[in-house]
């Protein structure tokens, strides 16, 4: 199981108890777990499924939780600081993270608060964007949610005549609490291959 469906199982989950607590109409409960079960069918089994289900309670839904990553959740695979320099070798002004996050993540990403440079990992693919000074409320183009974003802009070269193409995404401020929030790792590989290919 990858990262990005574990953290899909876990916000399935919340909506479950929110729908249980929420809801008297006997039906609207239901229907919910109807809707629910058939998205989480492709990543558990039976016996995970009614489990899940069968957990209500916070702190018994969290060991689960914990379990169920422990044994069933693919870590990635953490790129050495050659492998870094390899992805940014156009970076004239690299600087490595003192420390990465840990493999159970959708994407890796740091920040160079000195250039205002945020950098991207996903897949053995490397992507690196100037940061606005601006924060506003929107909608993340990674994670989907509603956040304080701020504009990713990338500078690519379009053509061998030298002349350089930019383009912006608004993404959240915060890139760990987005990698958490993260349940689609699709939208990830779109973001940087839209960012890319311009």
């Amino acid at each position: 199981m990858r990262v990005a469906q574990f953290q899909f199982i876990q916000q399935q989950h919340q909506k479950y108890v929110q729908s249980q607590t929420q809801s008297n109409d006997r039906h609207v409960k239901n229907a919910v777990r109807d809707m629910i079960d058939e998205a989480i069918t492709p990543y558990l089994t039976v016996a995970q499924r009614q489990m899940f289900f069968d957990l209500t309670e916070r702190d018994a839904a969290k060991t689960w939780f914990a379990q169920l990553k422990e044994q069933h959740v693919e870590a990635i695979v953490i790129p050495t600081e050659r492998e870094l320099q390899q992805l940014f070798k156009k970076e004239k002004k690299l600087k490595l993270p003192k420390q990465l996050l840990q493999p159970y993540v959708v994407f890796f990403s740091w920040d160079d608060p000195t250039q205002m440079k945020r950098f991207m990992v996903h897949e053995k693919k490397g992507i690196v964007g100037v940061l606005s000074k601006q924060v506003v409320k929107g909608i993340c183009t990674i994670c989907h949610r509603h956040n304080d974003t701020v504009l990713f802009t990338v500078k690519t070269k379009s053509s061998g005549d030298g002349m350089y193409t930019k383009n912006s995404q608004y993404i959240c401020v915060d890139s760990y609490q987005c990698n958490q929030l993260v349940v689609d790792e699709q939208r990830v590989q779109d973001f940087i291959a839209t960012l890319q290919a311009i």
